[in-house]
């Protein structure tokens, strides 16, 4: 089985704005990640930045 990061994305993206009408920022998002956190380079994280960005 391998990972859909595109669907992931479209996943995270359709959640968010159903529950804050729009993608809340990073910092808002995961309050407890530093700027250097290996949290934005791994998992939901991950996930959560490139779907901001988009």
């Amino acid at each position: 089985m391998t990972f859909d990061y595109g669907a992931a994305i479209r996943e995270r993206i359709a959640a968010e704005v159903a529950e804050h009408g729009e993608m809340p920022p990073l910092w808002a998002a995961f309050p407890d990640f530093g700027p250097h956190s290996m949290g934005w380079r791994m998992g939901d994280g991950e996930v959560y930045s490139a779907a901001w960005s988009t």
